[in-house]
């Protein structure tokens, strides 16, 4: 919970102002994470939909123990399946940075990872066959590394209000910035 709001809440907004279902999916429930309990994390996460419009979905991988196996593969395409999105955004799959960028969680590019081999596998038939196939026509990523440039910026100055109140949904991650300036 949090990664969309903190790199692409204005895109959300924007597409929930024109109309768009958004499914907003949280691989974890963040219960690894220093601050916040996984309830006060599902709490902060329904706030931040809210404020979004977008419909939340919190998943079972384990945080900070996600990879790209079979299995995580599988529910992620169980996800496409059952829901049928046009389009998907993943935190991008690969990055080789230090530990102090934030981007560089361990489960942000293994995230991108297996939502790109799960939405292949949502295409094949014999896949999950209680479940009709279904192919997404575009995988956007964000959290692009720093040496990577992004082929797509979204101009969200219309809805930045509402994009940092999605951000300040999560109060206990807040904390962490208080505490550092304090």
């Amino acid at each position: 919970p949090d990664d969309v709001e903190m790199t692409i809440a204005g895109t959300v907004l924007l597409l929930t102002d024109a109309g768009k279902r958004v499914l907003h999916v949280s691989l974890t429930r963040g219960e690894m994470g220093t601050f916040g309990t996984p309830e006060t994390r599902a709490r902060e996460f329904a706030a931040a939909n809210a404020i979004l419009g977008s419909e939340g979905l919190l998943l079972d991988f384990p945080d900070t123990r996600v990879v790209n196996d079979p299995e995580g593969r599988a529910k992620i395409a169980r996800v496409i399946r059952t829901y049928r999105p046009a389009v998907v955004f993943a935190p991008y799959h690969t990055n080789r940075f230090g530990h102090l960028d934030g981007s560089a969680n361990v489960d942000h590019p293994a995230t991108g990872a297996v939502v790109r081999d799960g939405l292949k596998m949502a295409r094949f038939r014999n896949v999950l066959p209680e479940l009709p196939p279904h192919e997404v026509s575009h995988l956007f990523y964000y959290m692009v590394p720093k040496d990577l440039l992004p082929t797509l910026v979204v101009d969200v100055t219309s809805v930045i209000d509402r994009a940092r109140a999605a951000i300040r949904a999560y109060a206990t991650q807040m904390l962490i910035q208080k505490r550092e300036n304090a």
